[in-house]
């Protein structure tokens, strides 16, 4: 009897997602040590071409071909709420976003039927927040917390000293970004701080490429949410020698060393920092570069043996139950 196949559900968007890229690397991973895994798209022909990648994929119609529901598995993304009952068979539920995951379903019923459903194999999670929060609220699931790769190749260090002075911005939480920038700006016009010779960047619908290159040259990276899976731009960033400073709050801060936090929905506090590391980098910016390195060396530890010992340990789990 044949191993199973299994169909990773992809959106067909080429709007540039963290998720996406996640979805891509299980299926390498898993092509990679022999398994029969695809990149599951509606479009025949598409794949993502926004981040390098020479990923399987297929197209829902020749999916259907092939699919076994006896034996084979889709692996649904948590935002498909109430229609991941709808996919026949085994079924694993990629919770890339446990927030947005449950606000996916209406019904509270509903979420409980579907997560709880005995054609639902495992939940897996990407960061131990959004793990434990799942394993909570659905203690007889079986829940893998599954941790993605950096490719720091692509995502390169560079030194302090040669940065320019940009400070860019993950773009969530809108208004509250806006009204960040709107003090900065106004204490500039005070003579408070040394924003005037900063260029402020929202990091909205790069490709993978254009979002290295600006990481590359960026002094700071912001993020305001706290609503996050675990935010890949902002290891990304660390990976490229930013500075980052982020919510002190759920999967936002997990992991990241101290002088990366700041108190939730603190603006002044949030300012205050910016300010500091601005006027640094102008007058001092030798002064940053252990922070620089220091970030830089924490997203190094998200290597793509770390990414595909998780993805290989769950499923093992998985099959060893079929």
């Amino acid at each position: 009897m044949r191993d199973p196949r299994i169909f990773y559900y992809a959106f067909d968007s080429g709007l540039p997602s963290g998720g996406e890229k996640d979805t891509y690397e299980h299926v390498d991973i898993l092509n990679q040590s022999g398994s029969d895994a695809y990149a599951l798209h509606l479009k025949e022909g598409y794949r993502h071409t926004w981040f390098r990648n020479e990923t399987r994929t297929i197209c829902f119609r020749d999916m259907w071909n092939l699919h076994d529901r006896q034996r084979d598995y889709f692996v649904l993304p948590e935002v498909l709420g109430p229609m991941i009952e709808s996919f026949p068979g085994r079924k694993v539920i990629f919770n890339k976003n446990v927030y947005y995951g449950f606000q996916a379903f209406q019904s509270d019923e509903q979420l409980f039927k579907t997560y709880s459903d005995p054609s639902v194999a495992a939940v897996f999670a990407v960061s131990e927040h959004n793990r434990s929060h799942l394993a909570f609220t659905f203690p007889e699931s079986q829940i893998f917390r599954v941790v993605y790769s950096i490719d720091c190749e692509v995502f390169s260090y560079n030194p302090m000293p040669n940065k320019k002075p940009i400070i860019a911005c993950v773009a969530k939480d809108l208004p509250q970004l806006d009204m960040l920038r709107k003090i900065i700006s106004a204490r500039n016009c005070a003579g408070l701080n040394d924003f005037g010779m900063y260029e402020w960047l929202l990091l909205k619908g790069y490709d993978e490429g254009r979002m290295a290159s600006t990481l590359r040259d960026a002094v700071l990276v912001i993020s305001l949410s706290t609503k996050e899976g675990l935010s890949r731009t902002i290891r990304e960033a660390m990976a490229c020698g930013c500075l980052v400073l982020v919510p002190a709050a759920g999967a936002a801060m997990e992991d990241l060393p101290q002088h990366a936090h700041v108190e939730v929905e603190n603006l002044m506090d949030m300012v205050t920092k910016i300010e500091d590391i601005m006027r640094m980098f102008l007058h001092q910016p030798d002064q940053l570069a252990a922070l620089s390195l220091e970030n830089c060396r924490y997203a190094t530890s998200f290597t793509y043996q770390r990414s595909r010992e998780h993805i290989l340990r769950a499923w093992q789990e998985i099959l060893r139950e079929d």
